[in-house]
Parts: structure tokens; C-alpha cells; sequence
């Protein structure tokens, strides 16, 4: 079982997931100092690591929708609706169940797998 691991997202890179792991084992630091002194030092080296991180996604982010908005225009361009919509549809953050069967009323599905 364990805890659930995070699902990584698309706009961000490799790096600020490290540096996740490290503000973790930093507060952790954090949590576990004994004296007063030792816990200002924890605290401040903690705030460094996350101010960092935060900065790391957030520059991440703003490359990832910069990039998207370029795939965008370049499909508008070639008049490439259906990629022009999936771009939109990212943007957007609506989920979408795209498979899914289909019910009747009597509750047989409409839709069903054929095993070859």
C-alpha cells in the first residue's frame, strides 16, 4: 500500500521534482531539530530550498504554456482544427471522460468489446 506517489504533470520538468524531494528531507530537518539555534538554521535553509522550487515551476509552467501557445498558432495556421482543440482542451483543465459505454435504459451497453 504506502502513500500515493504524485502524478507528474506535463508542464513541469525533472528538476523542480528533485528539488521537491529535497525540501522534504528539509523540513523534515525542520521538524526533528532539538535546540533553538539548529531549528532557525533548518528553518531558513528550508525557506531557501522552497523559494527556490517555487520559482523552478513557476518559470517551468510559463515556458510550458509559451510552448503550447506557439503549437497553437502553428496549428491555426495550417488550419489543423482537431490539434488547435486538444491544445484549448489542456488549457482549459476540464477532465473528460473520453471512453466511457454507453447504457440503454435497460441497462445493456450499447458498445461492447469484441475478443479477436
Amino acid at each position: 500500500m504506502g502513500f500515493r506517489e504524485n502524478q507528474q504533470k506535463e508542464c513541469i520538468s525533472e528538476e523542480p521534482w528533485k528539488e521537491t524531494e529535497a525540501r522534504k528531507l528539509a523540513k523534515e530537518n525542520v521538524n526533528e531539530s532539538k535546540t533553538r539555534q539548529h531549528k532557525i538554521s533548518a528553518q531558513t535553509q528550508y525557506l531557501e530550498i522552497n523559494k527556490r522550487v517555487k520559482r523552478s515551476i513557476r518559470k517551468d509552467t510559463r515556458n510550458w504554456i509559451n510552448e503550447q501557445a506557439k503549437q497553437a498558432e502553428e496549428a491555426e495556421r495550417k488550419g489543423d482544427i482537431k490539434e488547435l482543440y486538444n491544445i484549448t482542451r489542456k488549457f482549459s483543465q476540464r477532465k473528460f471522460r473520453m471512453n466511457r459505454p454507453v447504457k440503454t435504459k435497460s441497462g445493456t451497453f450499447l458498445i461492447t468489446k469484441k475478443n479477436n
